[in-house]
């Protein structure tokens, strides 16, 4: 069988949405299936019925202001960052040739199959309704696996939105139950919450994708997608701490960030896709605000400290998910609660107890994937 996969692949520079998109394609693979991801350039709209605030407003003209100041040095991060990524997308199944809104339907000749997920793929501030399958025709089943909407809410025009696609899906999987909690009333039916493709690898299998060991020391691996300033300095306390390096990726999405650049850490500049998974296998502890860093923490066995996202509430909820799952809701910290002390009290994880419940989960998703897979 033919399955086609839509999610955030083509052209991206994000370490995470490349790897969760290597991980469906793998897993499907190795079970007697032929996955491909689809080769897509979207055209993103913002779906609300809520009106832009002044704060809403004054941050889109800073961001504008930064994007002209750094658009010369912005070019040049994101041409080395897609060195740096283009030969792991590229040992990648995919399709020979990539489709835009005006020509994706012909995808429907290729694939007997569609799913659409993981990552962020239902977020309504970047919405394009092929995400949504709306492409596929009525002959081709059409699933979703641990999609994300990346919000706890929704507004009146974003609860009219969905019902419209994802009404004709055999079968609907989400990533947090919080996505199955907003969605499900407005389906009238339940939407099961799978686990990320990363998850359902295991570490051996990671291991064979994981480049050799960067950093020969001891060390505290920094990875933060947000720019927020209070995280970076307990970072620092925390590695001065504990007398070893601080370690981080800076400019990451292909964006200059001045955050990064007064860090008192080792910056990796050259980190693959397989570095960042060797930066996570061999560190001695991470602090993160990202999901998949706090993935592949946990399926390493890592200590690790997870943090709200530039205090935006609205990120914290997959992260939180995920550390309820494996039984470490602790290991996700907000500033107002966490100083260097309580870090440095915090009690190490002990992952002896809390890995069946991952797998009763994750043996769950696998069994999504199988029935509605099966021919």
């Amino acid at each position: 069988m033919k399955v086609g996969i839509l999610t955030h692949f083509h052209n991206s520079v994000n370490y995470g949405g490349v790897l969760q998109a290597y991980a469906l394609c793998e897993f499907l693979n190795k079970n007697g299936h032929d996955a491909s991801q689809i080769l897509y350039l979207p055209k993103m709209t913002l779906v609300s019925d809520s009106s832009l605030t002044i704060k809403d407003v004054c941050r889109k003209v800073v961001l504008r202001l930064n994007k002209k100041i750094y658009k010369k040095r912005n070019r040049g991060i994101k041409a080395r960052m897609e060195q740096l990524f283009i030969d792991f997308r590229n040992n990648v199944p995919h399709t020979e040739r990539e489709y835009t809104k005006a020509d994706i339907a012909e995808t429907n000749d290729i694939f007997d199959v569609f799913i659409t997920g993981s990552d962020q793929v239902w977020n309504p501030f970047w919405h394009d309704s092929n995400y949504l399958l709306s492409f596929v025709k009525d002959n081709s089943a059409k699933l979703s696996y641990a999609a994300s909407i990346g919000v706890g809410q929704l507004d009146k025009a974003q609860e009219k939105l969905y019902p419209r696609y994802l009404s004709t899906f055999k079968a609907l999987s989400v990533r947090e139950s919080t996505a199955s909690d907003v969605l499900s009333p407005l389906l009238d039916k339940q939407v099961q919450v799978c686990v990320d493709p990363t998850l359902l690898l295991t570490a051996e299998e990671w291991d064979n994708v994981a480049a050799r060991r960067k950093i020969k020391e001891k060390y505290v691996f920094l990875y933060l997608l947000g720019e927020d300033k209070k995280t970076r300095k307990l970072a620092e306390k925390f590695a001065e701490a504990k007398g070893i390096k601080l370690v981080t990726i800076p400019d990451l999405l292909g964006a200059y960030r001045h955050c990064d650049r007064r860090l008192k850490a080792e910056k990796i500049m050259d980190a693959t896709p397989s570095d960042f998974i060797s930066l996570i296998k061999y560190a001695d502890y991470i602090i993160t605000d990202s999901f998949h860093a706090c993935v592949f923490s946990l399926l390493y066995k890592k200590q690790f400290f997870a943090f709200q996202r530039d205090n935006k509430i609205k990120m914290e909820s997959r992260i939180q998910n995920l550390t309820q799952m494996f039984g470490c809701p602790e290991r996700f910290c907000t500033h107002d609660e966490v100083d260097i002390k309580q870090l440095m009290q915090m009690s190490q994880i002990d992952y002896t107890n809390m890995i069946n419940q991952f797998e009763k989960e994750k043996q769950k998703s696998v069994d999504y994937l199988n029935s509605n897979l099966s021919k």
